[in-house]
């Protein structure tokens, strides 16, 4: 109504960082199956981000559905991607959240890239369920 003040308010998601924004991506993944999670703590490194999530699917397809299915819950977390590449040809999607980066691959890409191993002395931690 005209000349009544609206004292509602409204209550607005957060975007998530750090560790809770890796935990949610690995949550995700692990809807669509995804294989062999990987998370890089590279905290106080020399790197784009504070972490990288490496995980793979069987195929271009499937890395595709685990892809859309990371963005599409962050999404709904007030959360969205600054950069998605690689979507469309499912071989190695590059999702960047700026804090954590995640890399959907194939096998192929994943073994011929390996992620992994660009960093000597950093944390890496082999996830083998969503609760890890």
């Amino acid at each position: 109504m005209k000349g009544i003040p609206d004292t509602r308010t409204t209550t607005t998601l957060e975007e998530l960082a750090g560790e809770s924004l890796v935990e949610q991506i690995i949550r995700a993944a692990f809807e669509k199956k995804a294989e062999q999670i990987t998370a890089i703590d590279l905290r106080g490194k020399s790197a784009p981000a504070q972490w990288y999530l490496v995980c793979q699917g069987s195929n271009a397809v499937q890395t595709r559905a685990i892809s859309n299915e990371i963005i599409t819950s962050l999404k709904k977390q007030a959360t969205s991607p600054s950069l998605v590449e690689g979507l469309d040809e499912g071989i190695w999607v590059l999702i960047d959240f700026v804090d954590v980066i995640a890399h959907v691959m194939i096998p192929q890409a994943r073994s011929y890239y390996n992620l992994e191993q660009l960093w000597d002395d950093v944390s890496i931690r082999q996830i083998e369920s969503a609760e890890d």
